[in-house]
């Protein structure tokens, strides 16, 4: 599994990327890691909403599974770090029709960010993305049957040939995907 990020997009940005990424190819599996640039504008019910619409137009377009990830904590202020609590607790409750891997629980002791995984008052370092993407890859492990239809494919890595939708391969038993969709994460 590869873990691709792209940096700098809010819910409503990633939204267009990830539905014209769709129309090229069909991936098992899309990543979502988002939220953290939302809370600087936006409050929590909405975020969650936003997070629902954005896994609704993923599932019209694609038998996709889908897994989202909880906001990480921040430290930059404490109204945005309330939201994005309060934004993971909407999304762990309501959202059904994605899988949640609560990576926010690695990053924080006794309710406050673990300074040592940030390189700034929001941004994970090096350690910490190894945690993230080793949370999410035992998740999808764990949750992810490959013989299973609509679960063999992936969004390549930027560089890599994209098959096109109308060539899409599949996976035989046992086989792995070579790499997680695209996670999109402006924080």
């Amino acid at each position: 599994f590869e873990l691709i990020k792209c940096e700098w997009f809010t819910l409503e940005e990633s939204q267009s990327k990830i539905e014209n990424k769709l129309d090229e190819v069909e991936p098992d599996i899309i990543v979502i890691q988002l939220i953290t640039n939302d809370v600087k504008t936006d409050n929590a019910e909405n975020i969650a909403t936003k997070v629902q619409t954005l896994v609704n137009k993923i599932l019209e377009k694609s038998n996709t599974k889908i897994y989202v990830c909880t906001g990480l904590p921040r430290k930059d202020t404490c109204d945005n770090n309330l939201r994005i609590k309060l934004t993971n607790v909407i999304l762990c409750e309501k959202l059904t029709s994605a899988k949640i891997i609560n990576v926010s629980q690695y990053f924080e002791e006794n309710g406050k960010m673990k300074e040592s995984l940030f390189r700034d008052d929001v941004h994970p370092n090096e350690d910490a993305s190894k945690i993230l993407a080793g949370t999410i890859k035992s998740n999808i492990r764990k949750n992810s049957n490959p013989s299973e239809p609509g679960n063999q494919n992936v969004v390549p890595q930027s560089g890599h040939q994209h098959r096109p939708r109308s060539q899409s391969r599949r996976w035989g038993k046992g086989a792995r995907p070579r790499s997680i969709g695209r996670s999109y994460d402006r924080s």
